[in-house]
């Protein structure tokens, strides 16, 4: 399964350092442009205007996702129905939840007869001993940097005494895995689906051999952590020996630092398999990407996990509001012309001696279809 982020205690209380920076402003901008109180959930006191935020939530998101695959669309419903079961019965599974009431100056002008409203909601669990899980998080989005208050006052309220907080995985989303990266998490906690495997009868009069079970093998794609750079200038190096072109570790380690790149790694088990890199540039036009490498382990080729970096990379880089893709491929490299064909890259032409004498490159284009940039728009 997707990895869970975990994040230091202290750091998102705080939100200090450089790293943290916009974290901290939306925070602060939040304390500046509004009145606010914090109430610990109670189900009698708070179920009704809770549960008609996340109505709200769940009717901007399915508006703004028209375009998602189903299977999205129907997590955010099985998020919602697991929602209002901890609305209606925190009490009884032991969640500690928080209720943030606000009161901006539009409200405080308005002829309403309460002008605090319902505007965030969050729970909790701990986990383990040195772990708290924050388990649901719902704010109204319209009430900029909210969503980094109730996070940060969340946890100094009720998860100092731990030193972790676990806010689980990004469902496979790239929009969610990039906000969840900037909060920049300590760890990557793997998790993994277990599944008995019937037993089979045997007719034999001899003894069964005592033959160990080969371990499962799950290959997760999620961006790139400071820990992963050596393994992928590694990667780099194997499969691209004879190119100047490889990304070396200097270069790797800055791009997975850098905001505007988009830097993912595949990892089955305690090795990395696989890596993609690409940078978000912007023009006065708007924006474009470019695809600076995109790299499989010669032993995992040919199952589609080139395909999975590709959609990844292309997703995250439209997510962003990039329309149009560019990469350059060694001329002759016929699965990876394929790869790209197939995807819908076109050929924009030839780069003479790109990769060195007598070695060309294709020049290739992949413009977004319309209807993922108006989704992306919205």
């Amino acid at each position: 399964m997707g990895a869970d982020y975990l994040y230091d205690v202290n750091r998102m209380i705080d939100l200090a350092g450089g790293d943290l920076a916009s974290k901290r402003q939306a925070k602060n901008r939040f304390l500046r442009n509004y009145e606010g109180r914090v109430e610990a959930y109670s189900s009698a006191l708070h179920r009704d205007a809770c549960m008609a935020l996340l109505g709200r939530w769940k009717d901007i998101q399915d508006l703004n996702h028209l375009d998602e695959p189903g299977t999205n669309a129907l997590k955010r419903q099985k998020e919602s129905v697991a929602t209002l079961l901890a609305l209606e019965s925190a009490e009884v599974l032991g969640l500690k939840g928080m209720v943030v009431y606000v009161k901006s100056a539009s409200d405080l002008e308005s002829e309403i007869p309460d002008p605090w409203q319902v505007r965030g909601f969050t729970f909790g669990e701990p986990l383990g001993r040195d772990q708290s899980s924050i388990t649901v998080e719902k704010t109204d989005l319209g009430t900029k940097g909210l969503a980094q208050f109730i996070f940060s006052e969340f946890c100094r309220v009720e998860w100092s005494d731990r030193p972790l907080v676990n806010v689980g995985d990004d469902w496979g989303l790239e929009t969610l895995a990039w906000t969840k990266m900037s909060y920049r998490p300590v760890e990557m906690l793997r998790k993994f689906v277990v599944k008995k495997v019937p037993a089979a009868t045997v007719a034999t009069t001899a003894p069964l051999l005592d033959i160990p079970e080969a371990p499962v093998k799950v290959q997760v794609i999620r961006p790139a952590l400071a820990s992963d750079i050596t393994a992928a200038e590694e990667l780099e190096r194997s499969c691209f020996p004879d190119s100047a072109f490889s990304l070396t570790k200097r270069q790797l380690r800055y791009l997975q630092r850098r905001p505007t790149a988009v830097f993912l790694v595949a990892e089955e088990g305690e090795q990395l398999v696989g890596e993609g890199v690409a940078l978000v540039r912007q023009h006065r036009t708007g924006s474009s990407g470019r695809i600076y490498s995109l790299a499989v382990s010669p032993e995992r080729r040919g199952c589609g996990l080139g395909r999975q970096l590709l959609e990844r990379m292309v997703g995250a880089m439209t997510a962003r509001g990039v329309r149009r893709i560019y990469l350059e491929v060694e001329a002759g490299n016929q699965s990876a012309e394929a790869l790209y064909d197939r995807f819908g890259f076109r050929r924009n032409g030839t780069l003479r001696d790109y990769y060195g004498p007598g070695k060309d490159a294709m020049h290739m284009v992949y413009e977004v279809p319309v209807t993922s940039a108006a989704h992306v728009a919205v």
